[in-house]
């Protein structure tokens, strides 16, 4: 029995870790960006025994902070941007090609984020481990009465 909530607390942790990050670097302001680049990249990746080409999403942008210029490759706090085709992945890049600000840690300004969201994108597996994690302590409970 003890196993079994060992792992929910376990995958509880996996699918928040980020989260936790996050909130251990607040607060956070607003800063302008100087420069911001995004860019698709294809590869192959071995799926049922078969190579499918996958596309990525990476992203650099630059800012200022307290008179230091800093890098930031960060959409949101946890990234899943890995598409099945180039037309969902240019369709998800153009929702950010124009930011003109990002969201920058004042304990530590080398930590930013465009936006101030969890999940982002499609391959993201916060909430399905957030839902592993809550199904396995249910199944605890109910195992346990």
């Amino acid at each position: 029995m003890i196993v079994i909530l060992l792992i929910a607390l376990i995958l509880l942790m996996a699918s928040l870790y980020k989260a936790i990050g996050y909130l251990l670097n607040a607060p956070y302001t607003l800063v302008d960006l100087s420069k911001l680049s995004v860019n698709i990249q294809k590869t192959e990746e071995l799926r049922a025994n078969i190579y499918v080409d996958v596309f990525y999403l990476s992203l650099s942008y630059q800012y200022e902070y307290e008179g230091n210029c800093y890098t930031g490759h960060k959409i949101g706090i946890s990234d899943g941007l890995k598409f099945d085709s180039i037309t969902k992945a240019e369709s998800f890049a153009d929702q950010y090609k124009n930011m003109t600000q990002c969201y920058v840690s004042t304990k530590r300004p080398d930590i930013s984020y465009l936006i101030k969201s969890l999940s982002i994108g499609p391959s993201d597996s916060t909430y399905g481990m957030l839902g592993a994690s809550i199904f396995v302590f249910v199944l605890y409970l109910f195992l346990l009465y």
